[in-house]
């Protein structure tokens, strides 16, 4: 699959309901909710093995490979650290998506 399919596909999951919105920006998905600026998900240049890293706004929390023998693997970025065990089952979007929820949570946790 080309990268460009990858981000229409991206793009067509983002359902309004959520409160989030995406958009393609030439190279990148950038992921916006109603109030603010969620992130990017950034796509590199290689067409053959389809890679991306997602930035949670200034902070890198992931690093993303796509196969179409087994989809999306996701490798979060912890600590500084590329994770050695990738996610499977979720995009990047989502996983943005869910990066976003958790930071939300805890700034509400905190006041």
């Amino acid at each position: 699959m080309n990268r460009e399919a990858l981000m229409s596909g991206l793009i067509a999951c983002v359902r309004p309901e959520t409160g989030y919105s995406a958009e393609r920006v030439s190279s990148k998905v950038v992921l916006s909710s109603k109030d603010h600026a969620v992130g990017v998900v950034l796509f590199g240049h290689d067409s053959d093995v389809p890679r991306c890293v997602v930035w949670h706004g200034a902070r890198l929390v992931g690093e993303c490979q796509f196969s179409g023998e087994s989809g999306w693997k996701i490798f979060p970025i912890v600590g500084g650290k590329r994770s050695p065990s990738p996610l499977f089952n979720i995009d990047p979007i989502h996983f943005l998506i869910e990066e976003d929820s958790g930071a939300r949570l805890l700034r509400a946790t905190a006041v």
